[in-house]
């Protein structure tokens, strides 16, 4: 990571400080604190554009840190020999620095050891500077803060308290922080330290920092495991995540304890709960200690050693017999000089935890947005770890220092790394938000005016009943350096075959009129230019988050006033690649019809002839209003519209093609297929997996006074007689719906798993096979399948009837849309509704993603 100083500057408080307040004195524990810098980065990505958020500002964070220093006034100051603080408005040096690489780049891979390059200084050299900060400014345009603050002054509730005051004035919260209270030395009065020097412990070795995740799962097994009888209560987050590093270091780099070495273990604890009465969290500076743990080894290493029990007895210890100690000074001081003449000695193994768990820094908001993430750096202390929580997730993120030789073997515990993830992995924690620039407009009509005989094309029955939803890809175009065309002609290209296939597809060119027809007046379908601003293709291929991708597309999907039926976004990343978005109304599409449009608009713009000839252009058939008439749907309420909802999450699944074959095998032949019976598809098995997973995790307690229904999307086409050629145009599909699946039979019978999801198989075929020719006659009729529709619409849209929808995109082909460059990925961005499963084929391997 290369990192180049653009401005040095010196950040000085917006009111000078009355001459009262001019002398800091420091506290007896700020005495002894160490003399190194604490550091903190938070990363925001850049600001979406066209939205009402603040942009990222280097200016906006050094005004608002001089308003802060006004409050936070000894942080401008100068610390005079470890006894004060003049504070004395000189100022703190402010840094802004170039980062030459994207900010998706270092929060994806976070290397501790590379972000020391985005702070203001080196964390042991604390001369007399009280504070110091770095604006980092990414190629994409996001920002990482980089902040030092100096233990001498600061433990880490105060670091957080400045931190959270600071953003709270640059967003203009000025009520939504509590004045610091610099009143400490008169709790904790500064004595002689004489012989004892706070640097003991300082690392002149080499220090290797690394990063292990740990999720919230994984934690809360661990909890469980170190639970035992002897434990009063179950262990904590901190307390098993403690015992669990404790272990695994003396197992990777000690073996087993040596009897003649004494092995203490530190844990920092907050004394302001612990002071009688309590201190307010608002009382600056340093207030708090380390409650030390002599570890004995009486219990086995499966037990962790007890060290949960023996951690818990020495917080406990800090109670108020410790504080009197304290107070008192000399005990402490003493006991603080032999401890360190021990350390140098090599008579104790020492190890430190540190916890930042449950600190508001996620709530550190300038005015443009949370950060996406935030992460310490590599640190000057051997045998330390600091926790600090990994985002919303429920996770935690252990920052372990430890000598070069020690963290090789670490860092290969097979235990350890089967509990973690490797930090590359980690993505998934951070859900890092794609923003992207809309640049240009324009909009594209048709290459040939449409006939006036077309002018009006009718809605179909089916039409009419579809939902007011965008039916939407993304596709993906990937290139290396010496096969990248040039964005301008890529664009040209798209524009101009685009124009052509419109002529061919004319409904799409027009404008939808309430929900009947479509004009096809040839007014044409937006196209907008994106600039994708903070990430590579590479990294939304990497981790494709649907939500996010619902940026690559022109339109919002659950848009119902749009009366577009068409859009295109071609979104270029800076790393060359591009992304083309498509919304295609699915009033007047279903998935079968939108591929024969974006198969033919691709066919069209790498030069396959536009005279309609070849094989892979066959004009569309617009019949599907003479096959179904459209219906007088006055009163009607589409149910549909009920499961749009904004409360939902979108996740993609990916199977493997052994997997699917796995669940194949065992829906079939291990749960009773009959000879005569074919075995399940991929998607009947996958179908039902799911379907069986979604009862089991979510255990509804009222599913017996319920109606549910499994729904399949079913292409009707191939079941007219004869079949209708896969090139008619329009919604020319219905649902079978399965009656009859109550999750409380799977959950309260002894049913096995294999023979529900069997049943469930044979159930919707049976359902399938129920659309034929009859059903097509009642079909077109319209009467009887829209009285049906109008008698569950009440119970439905009351919750009576639960509904869990799958439509198949697999073997239609979504990887032939070839513009001359074949798609790298096409991605379904998060839909409208709820409870809902796409399937669609993987690029290669038979597998497929849900």
């Amino acid at each position: 990571m290369k990192v180049e100083v653009i401005e040095r500057d010196c950040i000085k408080p917006s009111s000078p400080t009355p001459n009262h307040l001019r002398k800091h004195e420091l506290s007896f524990l700020d005495q002894v604190a160490p003399p190194i810098f604490m550091p903190m980065l938070l990363f925001y990505p850049a600001t979406s554009y066209g939205n009402d958020e603040t942009p990222l500002s280097t200016s906006r964070v050094k005004q608002s840190l001089s308003e802060t220093l006004t409050q936070f006034y000894p942080l401008a100051g100068r610390i005079i020999d470890n006894a004060f603080v003049d504070c004395n408005d000189e100022g703190t040096p402010f840094v802004e620095a170039r980062v030459k690489c994207l900010l998706s780049d270092v929060v994806s891979q976070p290397d501790p050891n590379q972000l020391n390059k985005l702070l203001p200084c080196d964390l042991e050299c604390v001369v007399d500077f009280v504070l110091e900060v770095q604006a980092n400014i990414f190629d994409c345009g996001g920002m990482a803060i980089g902040v030092c603050i100096s233990h001498k002054v600061a433990d880490a509730l105060s670091l957080v308290m400045f931190l959270n005051s600071w953003a709270s004035i640059s967003r203009g919260d000025n009520c939504n922080y509590r004045a610091a209270i610099f009143d400490l030395a008169t709790f904790f009065p500064p004595r002689s330290i004489s012989g004892f020097k706070p640097g003991v412990g300082i690392a002149r070795d080499k220090i290797v920092t690394k990063r292990f995740v740990f999720s919230a799962s994984t934690v809360a097994s661990l909890r469980t495991k170190y639970t035992t009888s002897e434990t009063e209560r179950r262990p904590t987050r901190i307390e098993a995540l403690s015992a669990f590093v404790w272990s695994r270091f003396l197992a990777s780099t000690k073996g087993k304890p040596n009897s003649d070495i004494v092995y203490k273990v530190l844990h920092a604890v907050n004394l302001r709960t612990r002071m009688e009465p309590a201190l307010p969290e608002h009382h600056f500076g340093n207030v708090s200690r380390f409650a030390t743990a002599t570890t004995s080894f009486e219990e086995g290493e499966e037990e962790c050693y007890g060290f949960v029990g023996q951690m818990r007895d020495a917080v406990k210890s800090v109670d108020g017999e410790y504080m009197r100690k304290i107070l008192e000074g000399t005990a402490h001081v003493d006991y603080l000089k032999q401890r360190a003449e021990e350390f140098l000695k090599g008579e104790v193994v020492s190890f430190s935890f540190t916890s930042l768990c449950r600190f508001p820094l996620y709530e550190t908001d300038f005015g443009w947005g949370k950060p996406i993430w935030v992460g310490s750096a590599s640190l000057t202390f051997k045998n330390l770890v600091c926790f600090m929580d990994s985002g919303s997730s429920g996770g935690i993120e252990a920052w372990v220092n430890l000598k070069e030789e020690d963290m090789a073997k670490f860092q290969e515990d097979e235990q350890l790394r089967a509990l973690t993830y490797p930090a590359r992995d980690a993505k998934e924690e951070l859900i890092m938000k794609v923003y992207i620039e809309v640049v240009s407009k324009e909009i594209i009509k048709p290459s040939s005016p449409t006939p006036d005989h077309l002018r009006h094309y009718q809605f179909s029955f089916l039409d009419q009943l579809s939902p007011p939803v965008y039916n939407s890809l993304v596709l993906f175009y990937e290139f290396n350096g010496e096969t990248q065309p040039r964005i301008p002609e890529i664009s040209n290209h798209l524009k101009t075959s685009l124009s052509e296939v419109l002529t061919l597809f004319y409904p799409l060119a027009g404008r939808v009129e309430e929900n009947k027809f479509i004009d096809c007046n040839d007014d044409g379908i937006p196209y907008l230019e994106a600039q994708v601003k903070n990430c590579k293709l590479a990294d939304v291929l990497k981790n494709p988050i649907p939500e996010e991708l619902n940026k690559f597309v022109p339109f919002e999907l659950d848009d119902t006033a749009n009366e577009y039926a068409l859009g295109i976004q071609l979104n270029i990343f800076e790393c060359g690649g591009f992304a083309i978005g498509q919304c295609v109304s699915h009033k007047l599409a279903d998935g079968s019809s939108y591929f024969m449009f974006s198969k033919t608009w691709a066919a069209i713009a790498r030069g396959v002839s536009g005279d309609h000839s070849h094989a892979e252009i066959n004009r569309p058939k617009f019949i599907s209003a003479n096959l179904f008439p459209p219906k007088d749907l006055t009163g009607y309420i589409n149910p549909s519209v009920a499961s749009i909802t904004k409360n939902k999450v979108t996740k993609s699944f990916v199977f493997d093609a052994s997997n699917i074959e796995v669940l194949r095998l065992k829906y079939g032949g291990n749960a009773g297929l009959e000879t005569d019976e074919k075995r399940p598809s991929r998607v009947e098995a996958l179908s039902a997996f799911i379907w069986s997973r979604f009862v089991a995790v979510t255990k509804d307690t009222g599913a017996a006074e319920k109606l549910y229904m499994v729904i399949h999307a079913v292409n009707l086409r191939s079941r007219f007689d004869p079949p209708l050629p896969e090139h008619s145009f329009g919604n020319l599909y219905r649902i079978a719906r399965t009656i009859g699946t109550n999750p409380s039979f799977l959950i309260n019978s002894t049913t096995s798993e294999e023979q529900y999801c069997y049943g469930l198989i044979r159930q919707v075929r049976e359902e399938i096979s129920k659309i034929d020719k009859d059903y097509l006659k009642r079909l077109q009729q319209g009467d009887e399948h829209l009285s049906f529709i109008r008698r569950n619409t009440d119970s439905f849209m009351k919750g009576k009837i639960v509904t869990f929808s799958f439509s198949s995109l697999c073997r239609l082909p979504i990887y032939d849309s070839d513009f001359g460059w074949p798609p790298t990925w096409v991605g379904s961005p998060a839909r409208t509704f709820k409870n809902l499963v796409h399937f669609l084929d993987t690029i290669e391997g038979d597998g497929i993603e849900a």
